[in-house]
């Protein structure tokens, strides 16, 4: 069982535990639109339709609603930003910034408009600033508390655009993630586990719940962490169990993405998106995809 449950989360290790907090970078907050779903019926570009090999988790799949744009925060993780600045080569402090003015003769000054080989060109595909993020690095738990703490006030009136009612009331209920852990399948992000009073008993007992109750909502908030060390806001992902028989196809949830700016995300395309996804759980776990083992809080503790 434990097996299907890591298609959805990384498997990058925790480092070592490290005495680092959370800063303010002094950025301003941008708020990004929603990006278009390309998977939606009418673009015909979704690559997963014909294919039943194609994994629908996959981090990298083009058509993955959960791949959205996040909110840029002020917070960061200082440890990452110092290493990023390092082993930026077009960092204005590296001594090797092959970008760097070489004194007044223009001809060998790389930053130069017509210098063709400019390394630190926006265009340029060999641009070593480029971010190449293809999992989420990885955090101390004490990183991943600071983080959180830092992003959560951002979270909180992110979600709240939404007047959507889990999306102003998750935080008041169980969490079940013991600190933010990282899931790929939910666009390279970090995320901490909630769910409300009708689903936390059955909930915090994992693998032995069974199925759900009728009216459990759960809830996965969600942080980005570029390798720059800079947090952003992810979406909110609600998923709502129904009535029984009501959805037969999805064992009667609804899957909601509450996006940073405040959109509310529930159409069909979604639907079967993370359907087809959390179905891979298997029917005996109701479909439901449980955070890797080192990240859980004690087995019954929904209580």
């Amino acid at each position: 069982m434990y097996k299907v449950k890591r298609l959805m989360i990384s498997t990058t290790a925790l480092a070592a535990v490290m005495g680092v907090g959370v800063i303010s970078a002094g950025t301003g907050t941008a708020v990004r639109t929603c990006r278009p779903n390309p998977c939606a019926a009418k673009r015909g570009c979704n690559r997963c339709a014909a294919k039943k090999a194609c994994n629908p988790c996959a981090a990298g799949n083009p058509c993955n609603p959960c791949v959205a744009a996040g909110v840029a925060t002020d917070c960061v993780i200082p440890r990452l930003v110092a290493e990023y600045r390092v082993g930026n080569p077009c960092a204005a402090k590296n001594p090797c910034n092959p970008c760097k003015p070489r004194g007044a003769n223009k001809a060998r000054n790389p930053r130069a408009a017509k210098q063709p080989c400019n390394p630190c060109a926006a265009k340029n595909t060999c641009n070593p600033c480029a971010t190449r993020m293809k999992e989420p690095p990885a955090l101390s738990d004490a990183e991943a508390v600071a983080g959180y703490d830092c992003v959560s006030p951002h979270m909180a009136k992110a979600y709240r655009k939404s007047c959507h009612p889990a999306a102003v009331a998750y935080r008041d209920w169980r969490r079940f993630s013991r600190v933010s852990y990282p899931a790929e399948a939910h666009g390279v992000r970090f995320m901490n586990n909630y769910a409300n009073p009708a689903a936390r008993v059955d909930y915090g007992k994992w693998e032995a719940a069974g199925d759900m109750p009728g009216g459990s909502v759960l809830a996965k908030d969600s942080f980005i962490v570029g390798d720059d060390g800079r947090i952003s806001v992810g979406p909110l992902f609600l998923m709502t169990k129904g009535v029984a028989g009501s959805k037969a196809a999805t064992r009667d949830w609804q899957y909601t993405m509450i996006m940073p700016g405040g959109g509310v995300r529930r159409d069909a395309a979604l639907q079967k998106f993370c359907n087809d996804c959390h179905r891979r759980a298997g029917a005996e776990d109701d479909y439901l995809m449980f955070l890797p083992l080192p990240f859980r809080v004690s087995a019954g503790s929904g209580n």
